[in-house]
């Protein structure tokens, strides 16, 4: 190796790893440390490369791009969305429960209606059969007082 080679390599440009990279290598060994602690050591180690928080809107625009652009799902209408689906189902159901109530106690009125219309006639029925069996009876005590007589 030469000394020109080794000057290019102190000055030449190198990346910084990311953090999740460089830690890689320890995810699924083994160790006497729990898992828990491990997480927690990752996740207080600085980041190794920091993007500066103003970007003018071409270098956020070239950040993007260099990065994979993941679609930002926008919960809170999904959910406001959801919600309102699920109260207009609601309100359809409260509806329809109404309807059965109301179909439900006009069925139980109207047979209210036909059982004592049933019970008037079954009670006329009676009171004509009385009415024929007492003229009857009638009769047949004047026919025994004539036949003592």
């Amino acid at each position: 190796m030469s000394v020109d080679n080794i000057d290019d390599m102190q000055h030449s440009h190198f990346e910084p790893e990311d953090a999740q990279m460089s830690h890689d290598a320890d995810l699924f060994e083994d160790n006497d440390e729990s898992n828990t602690s491990s997480f927690m050591d990752t996740l207080n180690q600085p980041p190794t490369s920091v993007v500066p928080v103003q970007l003018d809107k071409r270098t956020r625009d070239e950040v993007v791009s260099k990065k994979c652009h993941l679609h930002e799902v926008n919960y809170s209408q999904t959910l406001c969305q959801t919600m309102y689906e699920q109260e207009e189902q609601i309100n359809h159901i409260i509806h329809e429960t109404e309807v059965i109530c109301q179909e439900a106690q006009d069925n139980i009125e109207e047979q209210q209606r036909l059982a004592e219309e049933e019970c008037e006639r079954h009670i006329h029925g009676i009171n004509e059969k009385t009415q024929q069996w007492e003229a009857a009876l009638k009769e047949q005590e004047k026919l025994i007082h004539k036949k003592h007589d």
